[in-house]
């Protein structure tokens, strides 16, 4: 029996991610199901995209969007998710000015943790964890208004058009929450998708955003127990993840460096351990993310653990505290780096490694006595390695038995004084391993092209037409048109922010 199948589009210029859109269309088209393509139009004040209203920056993202759907083959129909709003003299403003994180986090509609959504997409500015509300006042207004907009749009849309199946990306941020979150009020099911390790697919989770560590532990657990192979074939497609380096690959698809020096300072005599952060913009922001942890944040840990006079006092260990690299993609020194730039003028036992530094994670790996990490897969390819390992943080790979994982901090002290601490066993690490090797959805009409640099769906790269690009932008940003430019764009502004308010 056909599906009805709806694909909420808001990433026109996100490249590859849209195209995964495609793909999924595309399958669901040769299945016979018809597709909606469910669109932003340009008129709401601020996304994920741009945080200033740009003409430019719409119609490239329109553009891109309607000629990759005009690829599709088969029935597609497109609406502007706009068009479902239904304004009447009843609708209760919503709150949208805040002093502080918390209040703004306390925000819902029903269900919805809109105030988190919102926290998410502020805070994916500029790689703030903790931005200032003050700060980012007029951001923080005008997402809160288009993310209830959308929450609204989103369930007068699935209440017409009763859809089987609804696709969005991610799912954290303050436009696409609202879409998860009408999903869930309606009882419609729904798939979020992401980049996955393997680079030849991409992560569906059913009817959960893709941060949800408990579906992740669920499906891992469901995927290890399956009976079609035997035991030893899931641990050899496990070992294969670190094997082929998979997991070197960041969220992002880009390789971290395998080969390299060790730090300069480095000396063998010394009892080593090398401490690995992940990133915390995401995990402060989305609840499903959000455990209880014995350190409130991993800069609250590393100072508690070198402030501890036992560790103080070992002049034999010495850490070497290697920040993520992901978080040098935005600027030099975000707000998350921050705090780290004084551990080592306050403790002299240890060396912090930038993320942007040449010094290789894997070296350090290699060489390291012990290492502590907080979620990182790096962990993980540390116990295949044979490297004694303690986790920090809850995650889905706790209880596996291939990680120390203290419940305290006087028992983490513990662990890390112990230098004849033995590794555990690997099995929990292929576990994971073979979580990922099999938790994706493979290409089918998508082929990345490394001479262009560029996505082929179905043959063809999708682009901004000529007729956007070349003639209506090019005139458009010509410098004598600067004001016209600025009175355009305000007006723009000024006309979504009406659109989308109560």
């Amino acid at each position: 029996m056909s599906k009805k199948v709806t694909i909420y589009c808001n990433i026109g210029l996100f490249k590859e991610l849209f195209e995964f859109q495609l793909d999924i269309a595309q399958k669901h088209l040769d299945q016979g199901d018809s597709v909606n393509f469910l669109v932003c139009s340009g008129f709401i004040p601020i996304c994920e995209t741009t945080r200033e209203k740009s003409l430019s920056i719409c119609a490239r993202c329109i553009s891109r969007r309607n000629h990759g759907i005009s690829l599709l083959k088969g029935k597609v129909k497109k609406y502007s998710i706009h068009l479902f709003s239904k304004k009447n003299d009843k609708s209760i403003p919503i709150k949208d000015t805040f002093k502080n994180l918390e209040e703004l986090k306390s925000l819902k509609i029903d269900a919805f943790p809109i105030g988190n959504s919102v926290l998410s997409s502020v805070a994916d500015l500029e790689r703030e964890h903790i931005p200032c509300t003050k700060k980012y006042k007029n951001e923080i207004s005008d997402f809160v208004n288009t993310s209830k907009n959308l929450y609204d749009c989103m369930y007068n849309f699935i209440t017409l058009k009763e859809p089987d199946i609804v696709y969005v990306y991610n799912g954290r941020h303050a436009t696409t929450r609202p879409i998860v979150e009408a999903c869930k009020k309606t009882k419609t099911s729904f798939f979020s998708y992401e980049w996955c390790y393997r680079g030849n697919g991409y992560e569906m989770c059913e009817d959960t955003i893709v941060q949800d560590m408990k579906y992740r532990k669920k499906v891992m657990n469901e995927l290890w127990n399956k009976k079609d192979i035997t035991q030893n074939e899931k641990e050899k497609i496990g070992g294969d993840f670190y094997n082929k380096k998979y997991s070197a690959r960041s969220v992002y698809g880009k390789k971290l460096s395998i080969n390299g020096d060790l730090p300069d300072n480095w000396s063998q005599d010394n009892y080593n351990i090398t401490i690995f952060t992940s990133s915390e913009y995401e995990d402060f922001t989305v609840p499903e993310f959000t455990l209880n942890n014995f350190y409130k944040s991993q800069i609250d840990g590393l100072k508690r653990i070198l402030s501890t006079d036992k560790i103080k006092c070992d002049k034999s260990i010495f850490f070497y505290i290697r920040l993520h690299p992901v978080l040098g993609d935005i600027k030099d020194v975000p707000q998350e780096i921050e705090p780290f730039l004084s551990l080592e003028q306050d403790f002299p036992n240890c060396e912090v490694v930038m993320p942007r530094s040449s010094i290789s994670s894997y070296v350090l790996l290699k060489h390291s006595d012990k290492i502590i990490h907080f979620r990182s897969t790096i962990g993980a390819e540390a116990v295949m390695i044979g490297k004694p390992t303690i986790m920090l943080w809850k995650h889905f790979m706790n209880n596996s038995g291939s990680f120390y994982t203290p419940k305290s901090h006087q028992e983490t002290v513990s662990m890390i004084l112990d230098q004849n601490m033995q590794p555990k066993s690997k099995l929990g690490a292929l576990k994971y391993g073979y979580f990922y090797m099999n938790f994706y959805s493979k290409y089918k009409y998508l082929e990345f092209c490394r001479r262009k640099n560029a996505f082929f769906f179905r043959g063809k790269v999708v682009v901004t037409t000529a007729f956007v690009e070349d003639f209506l932008l090019y005139n458009f940003h010509r410098p004598k048109l600067k004001w016209l430019r600025k009175i355009i764009n305000k007006m723009l502004l000024s006309f979504s922010r009406r659109l989308v308010s109560p």
